[in-house]
């Protein structure tokens, strides 16, 4: 027998229900979760299970349907199944709309002529008939999750591995998916783009890394990451500066693939072609029959808007089926553009956020999360350093709210959030104080190494290798009879514990949020009570680590574009 996974809000229940009734008369096996679901707890394993062993999905959506985050993961989830079995995901994903109108469905590829409605009074055994044949043909390929058929995975070049603190989010993934792939036929739906924007810290880039994770499969031509957190435009923009910083970015991106690198990048003799030249290379890379995405990630603010304009010209996805995702704080509209302003985490999911962190102890200490999830406004990299710095810690979320409030009333704490006030938002201070209290256990060594890693560029894979000749030149101080591998190491652990800097796919290099390194250098390593002293202690602590990543270390042990861009970063603020 054929079986159909049901995806709705409790505010449905009863229509959906009656619905249910229907369809198991006509001979349909509808799986129906009728079990409350913890607020607080992960996406539950037994709907996973429901949703891999139904043939197809009826998802309910009514007007607060996109309000639950669990409800947009059922859908996400069912979606993944569908396209690895077919581009047409409207097979196997069966939208129903109860409400008179559509405005509310964001549903993607999924056209509003195929959206179903609910049975009218009286005609319920026609309609379920209708839908079991439907249904029945599907069995000869299997449930959802049986991908006997699947089609291939494309190439991602560039892309860092989707975090594992990612939480909440689905509407918004939806909504960038909604905006690339329009319901709409022919070629209307090709060559779109999304600009997402928001302030720091908050989660752009996640999720765009949540998104090319998720959504991968519907751009098999391929998706290629370029990461533009190191380039530091020209005022007024140049065109030049910013073709030659989208060569270096994606030099970067192609480093796992050198033969492709190669074949767009130099010519026939060895030697570089023009950026022009270069993307009409990648266009045909691309090519004109399916879908392909192009990542930019961490843009900065372009001046004046008419060089902007033909700067996103530019960089966007070449070529007839290529689409853009947008990273950027910056939230000037840009022509032909879907403009999605990301906001801080909801309450639930900033909850269910740091219960991750502490799950045994989150019921009893939901009162103090809540509490820290206001205090920082939901700020998503707030809630990661609070949830790993209090992790095992006896006293839990009620200390940290405690320590948090303390640090908020200091001069030095308000003073930097006051400098940080655009960039962070009203909370700015809690955000602040939950930075300096994930620097606060850090030992002198650990406190060197975020400094040498906060000089590099920020989202930008930074080797082992060089971190630690940095820290031995900068301990050492010259002599090669002393070694400080093992503080190195033990350094190394703490700042990954701390999630101050992390691991993105690579075993070998790490990665430091842009916040994190702003922040590294306004705490010193020595707190002296005195602000004019605390700022010359950060003024020598920078620019002896500016000696010590040298020119040289960096193009010893980073890619050339890398190493360039680094040094680049590194000059653009030097004391």
């Amino acid at each position: 027998m054929a079986c159909l996974f049901i995806s709705y809000r409790r505010s449905c229940k009863d229509a959906v229900l009656a619905t249910k009734a229907a369809l198991e008369a006509a001979g349909v096996d509808v799986w129906l979760d009728l079990v409350a679901i913890d607020p607080l707890a992960d996406f539950p394993a037994r709907i996973r299970t429901g949703i891999a062993e139904s043939h197809a999905a009826l998802v309910w959506w009514s007007a607060d349907y996109a309000e639950s985050d669990i409800c947009m993961q059922e859908f996400r989830l069912a979606w993944q199944h569908a396209r690895r079995h077919s581009s047409d995901v409207a097979q196997r994903v069966w939208v129903l709309n109860p409400e008179p109108g559509g405005g509310h469905i964001f549903a993607g590829e999924l056209n509003v002529s195929n959206f179903l409605t609910p049975p009218a009074p009286g005609g319920e055994a026609s309609w379920a008939e209708s839908l079991k044949n439907r249904l029945d043909a599907l069995q000869p390929e299997g449930p959802l999750a049986d991908e006997r058929h699947s089609e291939a995975v494309p190439l991602i070049h560039g892309a860092p591995s989707s975090s594992r603190e990612f939480t909440g989010r689905g509407a918004e993934l939806m909504r960038i998916h909604s905006a690339l792939f329009p319901p709409l036929v022919g070629a209307a739906a090709a060559g779109v783009a999304v600009q997402t924007h928001g302030l720091g810290g908050i989660g752009k880039t996640e999720l765009a890394a949540r998104y090319v994770n998720d959504f991968a499969i519907a751009y098999p031509a391929g998706v290629l990451w370029l990461n533009f957190a190191a380039w530091q435009p020209l005022q007024p923009a140049s065109e030049a500066d910013a073709q030659a910083a989208w060569l270096r970015a994606l030099d970067a991106a192609l480093q796992t693939a050198p033969a492709l690198g190669r074949e767009l990048t130099l010519d026939a003799e060895g030697k570089p072609r023009p950026a022009a030249e270069v993307r009409e290379n990648l266009a045909r890379h691309f090519g004109d029959a399916q879908s392909a995405l192009v990542v930019l990630d961490n843009l900065p603010e372009l001046s004046p808007l008419d060089v902007r304009r033909r700067i996103l010209a530019f960089l966007a996805a070449p070529g007839p089926q290529g689409k853009t995702l947008v990273t950027t704080r910056d939230a000037r509209p840009v022509d032909g553009y879907a403009a999605l302003p990301l906001t801080l985490l909801a309450p639930d999911n900033a909850l269910r956020l740091l219960a991750r962190y502490r799950s045994e102890q989150a019921t009893a200490e939901r009162e103090a999360m809540a509490a820290l999830v206001d205090a920082v406004s939901g700020h998503t990299q707030a809630l990661v350093l609070l949830g790993e710095r209090y992790r095992e810690d006896a006293g839990g979320y009620p200390r940290a709210l405690q320590h948090l409030r303390e640090q908020g009333h200091l001069p030095r704490i308000e003073a930097i959030a006051a400098s940080l006030r655009d960039e962070l938002g009203d909370k700015a201070r809690g955000i602040v104080a939950a930075l300096s209290i994930s620097f606060e256990p850090l030992t002198a060594s650990a406190r060197e190494v975020l400094g040498i890693a906060s000089l590099c560029a920020p989202n930008s894979p930074i080797r082992d290798a060089m971190l630690f000749s940095a820290f031995q030149e900068y301990r050492s101080s010259g002599r090669d009879d002393v070694s400080f591998e093992d503080e190195f190491s033990a350094a190394l652990r703490s700042l990954l514990r701390a999630s101050l800097i992390e691991r993105r796919g690579e075993t070998d290099a790490v990665q430091v949020h842009p916040l994190v390194a702003q922040a590294a250098f306004m705490v010193p390593l020595t707190a002296s009570g005195s602000a004019e002293v605390d700022e010359a202690l950060l003024a020598s602590e920078k620019a002896v680590l500016r000696v010590t990543l040298s020119e040289t270390l960096l193009e010893r042990f980073l890619p050339k574009s890398t190493a360039k861009a680094t040094q680049l970063d590194l000059t653009r603020d030097a004391v």
